[in-house]
């Protein structure tokens, strides 16, 4: 059996749904010597399964494929006068820029657990830079040695 990806799962159940053909209902009201007329379009039943509609808000929320935490590139590295530190990254390699960009678009302002090259693991928060695709801003409480040009592993808790 082939396997099927959620989108073409969510895309079929969609497809089961049945729509009724659009009609507009025209009606004609006067007030004094003017005519206005009203549009209005009745309202859309579906008829779906219960199957259709449980395996679509499953596959909609991404039980099946989310990814837990991905590898990252850092980019710069800044030094908070607190004792923490703020790590500009984005995706590690480019096969799964897109997939970070929706991972961090659905887990932004999400708490992360991020496993530093030589092993220690620091936990932090990571923000979504609405104006640069695919970057986020990674926060943490204690100081980070790492160099820009790096690679962190990152998860959410």
């Amino acid at each position: 059996m082939a396997r099927r990806s959620s989108a073409n799962l969510c895309a079929l159940c969609v497809s089961a749904v049945r729509l009724p053909p659009p009609v507009l209902e025209i009606r004609k009201y006067t007030t004094g010597k003017k005519i206005f007329r009203k549009f209005r379009r009745p309202p859309v039943l579906l008829s779906m399964k219960r199957r259709q509609f449980l395996l679509g808000t499953i596959l909609s929320r991404g039980l099946f494929s989310e990814t837990r935490g991905f590898d990252v590139e850092i980019m710069e590295v800044f030094a908070v006068s607190g004792g923490g530190s703020a790590l500009l990254v984005h995706h590690g390699d480019t096969a799964s820029r897109a997939e970070f960009a929706r991972w961090l678009h659905v887990h932004n302002r999400s708490e992360v657990r991020c496993q530093l090259p030589h092993g220690r693991t620091v936990r932090g928060q990571i923000f979504r830079l609405k104006m640069c695709f695919g970057r986020g801003l990674l926060l943490t409480g204690e100081r980070v040695d790492v160099q820009p040009k790096g690679k962190i592993r990152i998860e959410i808790e």
